[in-house]
């Protein structure tokens, strides 16, 4: 029986998938996306603040081959980055970040090797 509890609590752990999110205060996509992902506990988001955390922002959009515009939301994982946001977006880019692969999405950038 203890065997059995002790194999049962392993297999819920669930990994967590952390995205950084640069957004701006009065952007409305930034707040569809939060609403979207609030209850999903597969992905946290880290949302910052663009006007005060630029020089993080141009860092990181660095990383990501053509990424240089200056729009909202962007949202970031550890193999892409993605521009602007919209709720028919959600199921794709969710799979896209648990798999690490390349979304089918528009405004999608790879991350530079």
């Amino acid at each position: 029986m203890i065997v059995g509890l002790l194999l049962s609590s392993t297999s819920c752990k669930k990994n967590i998938y952390s995205v950084k999110v640069y957004g701006l205060k009065s952007c409305g996509n930034c707040r569809i996306l939060i609403d979207d992902f609030k209850d999903d506990d597969n992905i946290q988001l880290h949302m910052i603040d663009i006007d005060t955390h630029i020089k993080a922002y141009q860092k990181d959009i660095a990383l990501y081959e053509g990424l240089s515009e200056n729009q909202a939301p962007v949202i970031i994982t550890e193999s892409f980055a993605k521009v602007g946001y919209k709720s028919e977006d959600y199921k794709v880019l969710k799979k896209a970040i648990i798999s690490g692969k390349k979304p089918d999405l528009n405004n999608y950038y790879k991350r530079r090797t």
